[in-house]
């Protein structure tokens, strides 16, 4: 949700625009799941104007729990790009919570 005060944790990647359409199926754009919006991000105390971002379309009222693969994809690439530790803890177990909750609903 868009809020000038907040901030979050992520990586900003610079990826040609010719790889845009591969980007966008598989975000599912073409599907309606996200759609892509442009932002502006300060980052280290620079600002990236025209920074592209997916947001879901039909927002759920209940937050779902993510695929193992996807919970994976998620952790590697935090790890991996160099989040802050305690955030990547703070991910896992929020990941784990929402499959943890699921599965007691099944």
């Amino acid at each position: 949700m868009p809020d000038a005060t907040s901030s979050v944790n992520g990586v900003l990647y610079r990826l040609p625009w010719l790889l845009s359409d591969r980007l966008d199926a598989w975000e599912y754009v073409p599907s309606r799941g996200y759609q892509p919006e442009t932002v502006e991000v300060n980052s280290n105390g620079r600002l990236h104007k025209d920074v592209r971002t997916y947001v879901v379309v039909n927002k759920s009222t209940e937050e779902i729990p993510p695929s193992d693969w996807y919970s994976q994809v998620v952790l590697r690439g935090a790890v991996t790009c160099g989040l802050p530790e305690q955030y990547c803890w703070q991910l896992f177990n929020h990941m784990y919570q929402l499959q943890k909750r699921q599965t007691i609903k099944n």
